[in-house]
């Protein structure tokens, strides 16, 4: 493993000279676009006009940079604190960037502010308000569709392509109604989280338009074999449902396969119902 930042002359800069840079880079007159104080630290003119600090170093065998903040809000002081937070990081064998991100998801979680955080402190909300069941289904829910995705993420983070990613894997299951329904949950903690101040949008609102309309949804091929009837029994009693929901599909299965005659190969022969076994 190889870790070391540049070691050059240092602190090469003053308050003087970081102005007079900003001024010819306004101006249009700056012949670079990085203004070094040496050790690897540097001011950097950025494309959108704005000016930041940032720290070059190597960790295994890897160029990598480090934020120290934007100027003027991050002094040239502070600045030459964050390059030597990194150096004592290296030379611990820890990389600054990842360091960072651990301490940023600590903060976060010690916060209580992870999307879970706050969906838990939503569904506590509703306790009160919905059946046992209905709870109940509505925290399974979310522990099988939406934490495994989200759960960790802050709230602040999320957004609405973070929110389609989690509706998309639903419908894939071709399960229309669940994703509705769930969306709406998801919906609601955002709302919650707005009316809390810890976000100022609802990034659930526009993932609406990914629903397909209903009726709509696409039509399962009607069985046409023994092993067919029985794949759908299997995932029925694999899948979480509710007893009375289970025994609702197996009815509904033998039902359907009444319709049709077994011939003397062993398949399904349909007769003219018109009517799919779903």
């Amino acid at each position: 493993m190889i870790l070391s930042i540049r070691a050059r002359a240092i602190n090469k800069l003053t308050d003087l000279t970081v102005r007079s840079f900003i001024r010819k880079c306004q101006a249009g007159e700056a012949t670079s676009r990085k203004l070094s104080d040496g050790g690897a630290l540097y001011l950097m003119v950025n494309r959108s006009g704005t000016f930041s600090w940032r720290v070059k170093y190597r960790f295994n065998s890897k160029e990598r940079t480090y934020s120290a903040g934007m100027y003027p809000a991050t002094s040239l002081e502070a600045a030459r604190a964050h390059r030597e937070k990194v150096k004592a990081l290296l030379r611990e064998g820890r990389d600054p960037v990842q360091h960072r991100r651990l301490e940023r998801a600590n903060t976060i979680a010690a916060s209580g502010e992870t999307f879970s955080a706050v969906a838990a402190q939503w569904l506590a909300t509703k306790k009160a308000r919905w059946s046992a069941i209905h709870y109940r289904k509505s925290s399974q829910a979310f522990e099988r569709d939406v934490y495994p995705r989200i759960g960790n993420l802050p709230v602040k983070a999320i957004t609405p392509q973070i929110v389609a990613s989690v509706i998309d894997a639903i419908l894939r299951r071709r399960v229309r109604e669940t994703a509705s329904k769930i969306l709406q949950h998801v919906n609601g903690v955002f709302r919650f989280a707005q009316a809390r101040g810890l976000r100022d949008d609802n990034p659930a609102e526009p993932v609406h338009e990914l629903l397909p309309a209903k009726g709509q949804a696409e039509r399962i091929p009607a069985l046409t074999s023994w092993a067919g009837l029985g794949d759908v029994l299997r995932r029925t009693e694999a899948a979480n449902l509710s007893p009375a929901v289970r025994m609702a599909h197996r009815l509904c299965a033998f039902t359907a396969a009444s319709t049709v005659a077994l011939d003397q190969k062993g398949s399904f022969s349909a007769r003219p119902t018109g009517r799919a076994l779903t």
